[in-house]
């Protein structure tokens, strides 16, 4: 009996054992199970968050790709419709040729300028005379092919950016309009000045009258520095419509080749010689 007992007992724990190894080793299991299970949740959704992520990335770049598409063909057609225009803000001595083409800035600029330049005078001061070079005795001219040219080129040369700024009238410019007149016929009219100014140095003279000997001072001559006057005038001269010029030229002073100094030298011989003469007499 004790035996059997002892068998009974030994059997029960036998049972238990492998009841406990079992569901420690099934609930092993359910735990890998289970945390293999949380693993992959939480890497699905990482995954659904990133596809999410670039999703939304892919969308924002697709309208601001959209944007700049829209702005790039509105500011390009905007630029088209000055390609055979001046752009705003160009500007001929003060005279606005920005929105023209080629030939109605040249109309404009011949009609303001051409006309008027012909008829400017450059005020020429000599001592207490004044003289008056017209613009129209020298052939004034303007290279207006030259001129608008320059104009309609400016900004055009940038890119797409500042060809928009220089659209909308944030690029200004004041064209330089080139100007030439005839040089011979400038050098004509210095000389006759330098005539009309000029004039000859008087010698001191000896003057017998009555017996009585006397001396006439000499008289200086002025003349005008041609090298100088050219300078000066050319200075001067522009194509500048509607601004007046006065010149103040400094005549040279010509010293007479015999002085009173010297003859007064001659007199006091004369005198000497007289009165010995009539002495011994």
């Amino acid at each position: 009996i004790d035996g059997n007992l002892q068998s009974s007992v030994d059997c029960h724990q036998l049972c238990i054992n492998k009841f406990t190894y079992f569901y420690k080793f099934f609930g092993r299991g359910r735990q890998l199970v289970r945390s293999s299970y949380e693993k992959k949740t939480r890497i699905s959704k990482k995954k659904s968050a990133r596809r999410k992520g670039i999703l939304i990335s892919s969308a924002a770049l697709v309208i601001v790709l959209a944007g700049m598409s829209a702005y790039y063909i509105s500011v390009n057609n905007a630029i088209e419709k000055w390609n055979d225009k001046i752009y705003p803000g160009v500007m001929v001595q003060n005279i606005d040729i920005g929105g023209m083409t080629k030939e109605e800035a040249e109309a404009k600029l011949k009609s303001e300028l051409v006309g008027p330049i012909s008829d400017k005078k450059l005020k020429i001061n000599v001592q207490d005379k004044t003289f008056e070079l017209v613009y129209s005795d020298i052939d004034p001219d303007y290279d207006l092919d030259s001129t608008v040219d320059e104009a309609y080129n400016f900004g055009k040369e940038y890119g797409i950016v500042h060809k928009y700024a220089a659209i909308k009238g944030k690029k200004k410019a004041d064209i330089e309009m080139k100007f030439s007149y005839n040089d011979d016929k400038l050098k004509d009219f210095e000389k006759n000045l330098i005539n009309e100014v000029s004039e000859s140095p008087k010698n001191a003279t000896l003057l017998i009258k009555g017996g009585n000997i006397s001396v006439e001072p000499e008289v200086d001559g002025i003349t005008i520095n041609e090298d100088q006057l050219d300078s000066t005038l050319k200075e001067a001269i522009n194509g500048i419509v509607g601004s007046e010029e006065t010149v103040v030229v400094e005549p040279e002073v010509t010293k007479a080749e015999i002085t009173s100094e010297d003859l007064s030298k001659i007199n006091g011989v004369i005198v000497s010689f007289s009165t010995s003469y009539g002495t011994s007499a």
